[in-house]
């Protein structure tokens, strides 16, 4: 390849981790930032699905990391999952397992052009999350007046207890996991802040299921690298 092909190349697969970047942004955050969902899911289409095909065929790299028995038992749990839904009769929800192997390949195809980015992107995501869920509870408790007694929603499409708390609960144990891949200033104070606005969401939204299964997680993750900071947020959450 010449000199400017090459850099044809570099620059295209530039434009297109950008776009990936923002497209990783939109699906952590779009859900409670846009309370239409048609808009969100425009989004994801055009920042994240589109931008990881591109990338699926226009940078060999990318291709070459999709791990083969990764991808065909991801293959198979879809087609699985396929069949178990249309054998229900419910066809109209087959269009899921298309999202979700679109997902998948954005998610493979960014953390292969940039990996450091990546990580990083997701733990800006969800530190960000966290602050949205204080915003979430302080908006349904104190402006909307809502009685402690009332289970808690977010904000923007999150507008249901359960799919809301589901959605905190992976942000949180990310945030929680990927703290060393935030920039240096936010690693004390603003993580620790972040992690406990997700916890407090939990608690407030009384989902047993989220919760049980974000510490079922997060004692996981501090089995396999223990700290002190770790396992006091931990026992905070217990």
């Amino acid at each position: 390849m010449s000199n400017h092909g090459l850099l044809n190349s570099m620059r295209r697969q530039d434009v297109i981790a950008c776009t990936l970047l923002l497209g990783v942004l939109w699906f952590l955050l779009g859900m409670q930032l846009f309370s239409s969902s048609k808009f969100y899911h425009q989004g994801i289409v055009l920042f994240f699905w589109l931008p990881g095909l591109l990338a699926l065929f226009l940078v060999p790299d990318v291709r070459r990391s999709w791990d083969r028995p990764l991808f065909f038992l991801l293959i198979f749990s879809v087609a699985w999952g396929a069949l178990s839904v249309a054998w229900g009769g419910e066809v109209k929800r087959l269009k899921v397992f298309l999202y979700v192997l679109l997902s998948a390949n954005a998610f493979v195809a960014i953390a292969t052009i940039n990996a450091r980015m990546f990580w990083r992107c997701i733990a800006v995501g969800a530190l960000l999350g966290g602050f949205a869920a204080w915003f979430a509870i302080a908006r349904f408790y104190i402006l909307d007046a809502h009685p402690f007694e009332e289970r808690v929603i977010a904000t923007g499409h999150l507008n249901h207890t359960i799919m809301a708390s589901h959605v905190m609960g992976v942000l949180g144990v990310l945030l929680f996991s990927l703290r060393r891949f935030l920039p240096e200033v936010f690693q004390r104070s603003a993580w620790g802040l972040a992690c406990l606005g997700f916890l407090a969401f939990l608690i407030l939204s009384r989902s047993k299921g989220p919760l049980i299964a974000s510490m079922c997680a997060l004692v996981f993750y501090i089995v396999r690298t223990p700290s002190r900071e770790k396992v006091f947020f931990l026992l905070l959450g217990f």
